[in-house]
């Protein structure tokens, strides 16, 4: 359900935080004023938080799931899965790339960007712009054997400087610009945490009397998002550090598991079985939602004037799904089917 959350997140982040990635002509203008479209924008912005929340999920299920990723072979297999669904997404796009005369990459960037490399809005050639996770998923399966040794222990002096050096390695990243692969990596260590200590039994067991009150959700997930705001506000209004990068990675991580601690407590208090299905559903198929999509923004971005034909962002949104999620759903028969063979 979370993950059906989180792409939702998503696709709303990248249809409404960038002007500049719309074409000539194309625009976001809802009938309802002024007012509506810089809320529309701001609630873009917040929806960022999807990347953590994805993160966070990544890490809390390598350690909860940790029989998944004990043996070489196991992780190879879970990368190569990984990767084999998400080069089907992208060689659909070189299809459609060929097929509309666009600019193709080069056979050594074709070779980088079947692991998440050289993608990107400002790319010359059609490529799955928001692949750059992929290679982020793969370092993280590969640094399994160090995380579990480092956060399996049950000392806490060896976990306390297994973090210090996990945060000081992000420092020296950030201080090279290297570390924009390695963002989330904050949140995936919440997950970790989360997982190892159980930190979601312990707040319900804290909070029993408060998370069954739907006026509380509502009222702590307005506060997790505020904070959200605020960081972001001093994103834009700081001057770039290193330090600082990893300390707003670090306040993500925080912020992703409050509220995905609060989200769930909230949509159990509202959800109807068939809100949780539709969630569950998109969840289970939105690592294909998440690569397919990026063909909006890459290229000649052919699609666009169908997708924002009415200006109003809830029929933008709509449209979208209308649009891509039955495209998911295929991609996903056509992935398990090849397995298959």
């Amino acid at each position: 359900m979370v993950a059906g959350i989180a792409i939702l997140l998503m696709i709303w982040h990248h249809l409404f935080s960038y002007p500049n990635w719309l074409i000539d002509g194309i625009s976001v203008n809802s009938a309802l004023g002024k007012y509506v479209n810089y809320i529309v924008w701001l609630t873009a912005r917040i929806g960022n938080i999807c990347i953590y929340i994805f993160a966070f999920q990544s890490g809390y299920s390598i350690y909860q799931r940790s029989e998944l990723y004990d043996t070489t072979r196991k992780r190879a297999a879970r990368i190569f899965s990984f990767l084999f669904s998400y080069w089907i997404v992208c060689i659909f796009f070189w299809v459609i790339g060929w097929f509309f005369n666009e600019n193709l990459p080069t056979p050594a960037a074709a070779i980088l960007n079947m692991f998440g490399l050289e993608v990107g809005f400002y790319t010359d050639w059609i490529n799955v712009i928001f692949a750059w996770y992929v290679l982020y998923y793969i370092l993280l399966i590969a640094a399994y054997p160090i995380l579990n040794r480092c956060f399996r222990t049950k000392s806490i002096r060896l976990i306390c400087l297994s973090t210090i050096g996990c945060l000081c390695v992000l420092v020296v990243l950030s201080h090279y610009e290297i570390a924009g692969y390695w963002t989330p990596f904050a949140a995936s260590l919440m997950g970790i945490f989360t997982s190892k200590y159980r930190l979601f039994e312990h707040l319900d067991n804290a909070l029993n009397k408060y998370s069954k009150n739907i006026w509380f959700c509502l009222l702590t997930l307005c506060g997790v998002i505020s904070v959200r705001v605020i960081l972001l506000y001093i994103q834009s209004h700081l001057y770039y550090s290193s330090l600082f990068a990893v300390f707003a990675s670090v306040c993500e991580g925080l912020i992703a598991f409050a509220f995905i601690y609060v989200l769930i407590s909230f949509m159990n208090n509202i959800c109807r079985p068939w809100i949780s299905r539709i969630l569950c559903f998109l969840g289970g198929i939105s690592m294909f939602l998440w690569f397919l999509h990026s063909i909006l923004f890459t290229g000649s971005r052919f699609l666009q004037p169908f997708i924002y034909f009415s200006s109003e962002p809830i029929v933008i949104f709509l449209t979208t799904l209308l649009v891509f999620v039955p495209i998911a759903v295929m991609f996903r028969l056509f992935n398990k089917g090849l397995r298959k063979l």
